[in-house]
C-alpha cells in the first residue's frame, strides 16, 4: 500500500479494510458475471423465485418451454406455471428449504397445455446464509415419456402381427429405430384381432 510515512496505525489498517472490500466486491461481481452466463446460455429452464413464491429471474429456455417472456413472468406468482393439485410440491419445499432433485411432475404453459417435467429445486441463501428463495430447474421430459410408452407398447404390437418378441429383441431395439421403422394403424391391429386364423395347410402323405 502507498501510504505516506506519517500515516498512523489507524489509518494503514483503514486502509487495508477497504482495499479487502473491494477485492471481494470485484471478485464477488466476476463470480456473478459468470453465474449469469450460466444461466442464460442453459438449456433447461431456470426459474428463481422468492419465499412467498414471486418469479424474480427467468431465463431463455423458461421463455421457450413454458411461453412467456421474462418481462411477463417476472413479479408473478410461481402458480402460473404449477397446476394447483401440485402446488404443495413447491409450497413444502420452500418452507423447509430442502434440496428436490429430478422430480417428474407437469407444469403448465401460457396456452394452458401442461407439459411433463424433471425438476430441481434447491434453496437460495443470503450473505448470512438465511433462505431467501428458491432456484428451479426444470427439463422437458415430453419425448423421454413418448419414448418409454413405445417400448411399453411394442410386445402387444408384436403380438397383434403375430410375431413374438423375445424380451432381449426388444431391449435391443432403441427409440430411434422404433421411431423410424416403426409404426401402427390401431385399425388394422383391431381388424388383425378380428380376422379368422387362417387354415392349416394339409398334412404329407
Amino acid at each position: 500500500l502507498d501510504l505516506p510515512a506519517s500515516a498512523g496505525r489507524r489509518d494503514c489498517v483503514n486502509a487495508m479494510t477497504t482495499d479487502l472490500v473491494e477485492l471481494a466486491a470485484h471478485e464477488r461481481a466476476a463470480q456473478c458475471a459468470r453465474l449469469a452466463a450460466v444461466v442464460e446460455s442453459s438449456v433447461d429452464a431456470i426459474v428463481c423465485m422468492t419465499l412467498d413464491g414471486t418469479i424474480t429471474d427467468w431465463n431463455p429456455s423458461a421463455v421457450i418451454l413454458f411461453g412467456y417472456t421474462a418481462e411477463e413472468a417476472i413479479g408473478q406468482p410461481i402458480n402460473i406455471l404449477v397446476p394447483s393439485e401440485r402446488m404443495a410440491e413447491v409450497s413444502d419445499r420452500l418452507a423447509r428449504g430442502g434440496t428436490v432433485a429430478q422430480l417428474e411432475t407437469v407444469r403448465r404453459r401460457k396456452d394452458g397445455s401442461l407439459v411433463d417435467v424433471a425438476v430441481t429445486m434447491t434453496p437460495l441463501r443470503d450473505d448470512f446464509t438465511a433462505i431467501v428463495g428458491a432456484v428451479s430447474i426444470a427439463r422437458d421430459i415430453t419425448e423421454r415419456r413418448r419414448d418409454e410408452q413405445i417400448i411399453r407398447a411394442l410386445p402387444a404390437v408384436a403380438y397383434a402381427a403375430g410375431q413374438r418378441c423375445a424380451p432381449e429383441a426388444l431391449t435391443a431395439l432403441t427409440t430411434q429405430h422404433v421411431r423410424s421403422t416403426l409404426w401402427v394403424d390401431p385399425a388394422a391391429i383391431d381388424r388383425s384381432r378380428d380376422a379368422p386364423a387362417a387354415p392349416s395347410p394339409p398334412r404329407a402323405g
